[in-house]
């Protein structure tokens, strides 16, 4: 037995029966999987985010019209474009926007100070910038913006933009919405400022330039590390390796709990792994895409983290990927126990990024009756 037959052996010694070692890949990019989706399941919502909703058409749509006015703005096949912003609709928008052009997400995880976000604009070369206003205020508002090189513009964007109406009055009148009052216009140190609205909404018929994209060749995302040695680096994940991955973990999902081969269309993935992080676009929202789940965003984990099960329960929620610190979390949270029984629509977990302690597995799948696979 060779080497590697061995490690196949002992590998497949923990391989449930039901989940198959190698399925067929659909050679597809990722702009494709949400146009397909948006077909499939015009009605069905595709995201929920603090109250506020949108159908698989309409965030089609949304892409379409975002990617009209970047193409404007110059972004090509190839170009690099950074996003600077916690879970909200507005990253799910961008990133299928600039997937329909051709070009490369460069998420930039949102606690990144100056330094960090100078040196990652910097190495990726990315054209533009899309980021928070409170991030843009608190890291960059006031600091030397020439540093970054290739930057030709900074497009800001809130986090009200997207709640329901009275929320988003009453939160700003009470100072709950973190927010900059007053956002740059024109140009700042011959940096133009846009704003994700505006592109939005220009009004413009949508037009985006007709491209060609081979999925194992072209580069979806770049993703920065986050490992303890040299500064990060920036990793190329091709359309292909996202859709790969999504089918993956909804072989795992659906092979060991075929009821929820039924729930295409109608169930819906809880993104509490921000978007920065691989494991939340790829077998997070890309396989959310994918089957046609609702996306339903947490911007932040909530300090409370029964809040979790509590808003996964009222959207009926199929799916949480996430990591063993965050199983632990809801165990310990003495509101969740309350929950238990309740959880009759969440019914699959994908754990990663550390090993799974068996005590907060079982405890947590006690807990909520969902199977976690590691």
């Amino acid at each position: 037995m060779g080497e590697e037959d061995e490690v196949k052996k002992y590998w497949y010694d923990f391989w449930p029966e039901e989940v198959p070692k190698t399925i067929d890949y659909k050679i597809r990019s990722i702009g494709e999987i949400l146009k397909n989706t948006a077909q499939k399941f015009p009605d069905s919502h595709a995201i929920y985010f603090e109250g506020w909703r949108c159908t698989y058409k309409e965030l089609d749509t949304m892409a379409n019209q975002f990617a009209t006015s970047l193409a404007k703005l110059g972004v090509k096949k190839g170009d690099i474009v950074a996003i600077d912003t916690p879970n909200i609709p507005q990253f799910v928008v961008a990133f299928y926007a600039l997937q329909r052009l051709g070009a490369t997400v460069n998420p930039i995880i949102p606690l990144h100070k100056y330094v960090e976000i100078v040196y990652q604009i910097n190495d990726s070369s990315s054209k533009f910038l899309i980021i928070l206003d409170i991030l843009y205020q608190d890291y960059l508002d006031g600091k030397d913006l020439s540093k970054m090189k290739s930057l030709e513009g900074i497009i800001l964007t809130g986090i009200s933009e997207y709640l329901p109406k009275i929320k988003a009055v009453l939160g700003k009148a009470l100072g709950k919405i973190p927010r900059m009052k007053n956002w740059p216009t024109g140009k700042v140190q011959n940096t133009p400022i846009y704003t994700f609205q505006d592109l939005l909404n220009s009004g413009q018929p949508i037009n985006i330039p007709e491209v060609r994209i081979d999925p194992k060749k072209d580069v979806a995302t770049l993703i920065y590390t986050g490992g303890t040695t040299g500064v990060p680096k920036g990793v190329m994940l091709s359309h292909f390796n996202l859709s790969a991955n999504a089918e993956q973990g909804l072989a795992w999902i659906e092979n060991q709990l075929p009821e929820t081969k039924k729930l295409h269309g109608k169930g819906g993935v809880g993104l509490v792994v921000p978007f920065a992080h691989v494991f939340g676009i790829s077998t997070g929202m890309s396989l959310g895409v994918s089957a046609g789940y609702k996306l339903i965003l947490f911007p932040a984990p909530p300090e409370k983290k029964s809040k979790i099960l509590k808003v996964m329960m009222k959207e009926e929620g199929t799916y949480i990927p996430g990591v063993p610190t965050l199983w632990n979390l809801i165990n310990q949270d003495p509101d969740s126990i309350k929950l238990k029984g309740r959880l009759t629509t969440l019914k699959a977990c994908i754990s990663g990024g550390a090993p799974l302690p068996p005590e907060v597995k079982k405890k947590f799948e006690d807990l909520t009756g969902a199977l976690i696979i590691e």
